[in-house]
């Protein structure tokens, strides 16, 4: 299947690619399209996210179209990286099942502890039903699997939501 790729996992959290286009066609096949989407490169996110090759595939996504990514592969690692140098990150993307210990609601909570107008865009294959009980306020859920446009205009609309607020 050509088109968009699509980032998922299934329930042994196994991960894939499906389709293997050119970048411009992971935004419709317009170069303007990835000009709307194409952020500054000092826009910094954090990305929490247990399976390396999902994290693999997130970061290259996100890196194509101008971010640097942490990527913090326990709830733990993010925490501590929230703590060392929130002040330098633009935003968190987070998995809610991070294996041992805390979850993506947890790291989620303590970001915006730290920073009340983080942009935060949580990416789940199975509780997407639970962002509304426990996902912070002027969030986004991106339910697994997703497209790569999808994943780039969640993260848009969270950034400009945060540039319109009042400093």
């Amino acid at each position: 299947m050509l088109g968009s790729p699509t980032i998922c996992a299934n329930h042994s959290s196994i991960a894939r690619l499906q389709g293997l286009p050119a970048l411009r066609d992971r935004f419709g096949g317009s170069q303007s399209s990835l000009r709307e989407h194409r952020v500054n490169q000092r826009n910094r996110l954090l990305l929490a996210e247990d399976e390396p090759l999902v994290a693999m595939i997130l970061q290259d996504t996100l890196e194509e179209v101008g971010f640097s990514v942490h990527h913090a592969l326990a709830a733990a690692e993010a925490i501590a990286a929230l703590d060392s140098d929130h002040a330098e990150l633009s935003g968190l993307i987070t998995d809610i099942r991070l294996g041992g210990g805390a979850d993506g609601w947890a790291v989620a909570r303590h970001a915006r502890a730290r920073m009340p107008t983080l942009p935060i865009l949580y990416i789940s294959g199975d509780n997407a039903h639970d962002h509304k009980l426990k996902g912070v306020p002027d969030s986004i859920m991106l339910q697994k699997p997703f497209a790569s446009s999808q994943l780039i205009a969640a993260l848009s609309t969270l950034l400009n939501q945060r540039q319109q607020q009042p400093a």
